[in-house]
């Protein structure tokens, strides 16, 4: 069974070269997982979130 409010992400920071993206469920004030990721671009946790949120959520959601 997915949960399909888990699908939306935000870049929070980047600290000493660690990107940080927060998962949260639209409709909520909290957040449902952090990743975080030490590559050298935005790019790469951007892609980690969405594919934990495919993961989850498939988009016929």
């Amino acid at each position: 069974m997915t949960d399909c409010n888990y699908r939306g992400y935000r870049i929070i920071t980047k600290r000493d070269e660690t990107w940080k993206a927060e998962i949260y469920a639209p409709g909520t004030y909290g957040v449902v997982e952090t990743i975080t990721t030490p590559q050298q671009d935005e790019r790469s946790v951007i892609l980690m979130a969405q594919a934990r949120i495919d993961q989850d959520c498939p988009r016929h959601c």
